[in-house]
C-alpha cells in the first residue's frame, strides 16, 4: 500500500470529494487499488484551505485515463495521471491548515510542505501519513 497527498484546486472537485460519496480523481500511474490519499484543498477552491479527509483508492479505470490527460504536473511520460475511483474513509469536521502541518516536526520536512502544496499530488511516507492522520484525529 502506498500513501499519497492529493491537492484539490477546484471548488467543484472539493464539493464532490467532501460529499461523503464515492467519486473519481486523477492520480499518478503508480497509484494502485488500496492506496491511501490525504486530500488538501487550496484557498482557490475553498475559503478554509487545508487537509480535509482520507480516501482509499477502490479501483483504477484505464478506459477513462484520457479524462486525466491534462491533469497533473507531468515531467515524463511515466508520470501520466490515471483515473481512480475513491471512497472516503474519514472526513474532517474542519480543515487542518498548512500552518499546523508545518509546525509538525515530521511533516515540516515532507515534499508536499517543502513545495508548499504546489503540485497535483505527492507521494508520502507511511510515517508522514500517520502524522497527518493524527492531526486529523483519525485512527487508521
Amino acid at each position: 500500500m502506498n500513501h499519497w497527498i492529493g491537492i484539490v484546486g477546484s471548488p467543484f472537485t472539493h464539493l464532490r470529494l467532501s460529499s461523503s460519496t464515492d467519486c473519481h480523481y486523477c492520480m499518478p500511474e503508480a497509484c494502485e487499488a488500496g492506496d491511501l490519499i490525504g486530500m488538501y484543498v487550496t484557498r482557490r477552491a475553498f475559503k478554509n484551505p487545508g487537509f480535509f479527509g482520507i480516501f482509499i483508492v477502490e479501483f483504477k479505470d484505464p478506459s477513462k485515463n484520457p479524462e486525466c490527460k491534462t491533469y497533473g504536473t507531468v515531467t515524463k511520460k511515466s508520470d501520466c495521471s490515471s483515473y481512480v475511483q475513491l471512497k472516503p474513509i474519514q472526513l474532517a469536521s474542519k480543515t487542518i491548515s498548512i500552518e499546523v502541518v508545518k509546525s509538525n516536526p515530521i511533516l515540516a520536512n515532507s515534499a508536499f510542505v517543502k513545495k508548499n502544496m504546489l503540485s497535483s499530488y505527492f507521494p508520502a511516507s507511511k510515517r508522514e501519513f500517520d502524522e497527518l492522520s493524527g492531526l486529523l484525529n483519525f485512527n487508521l
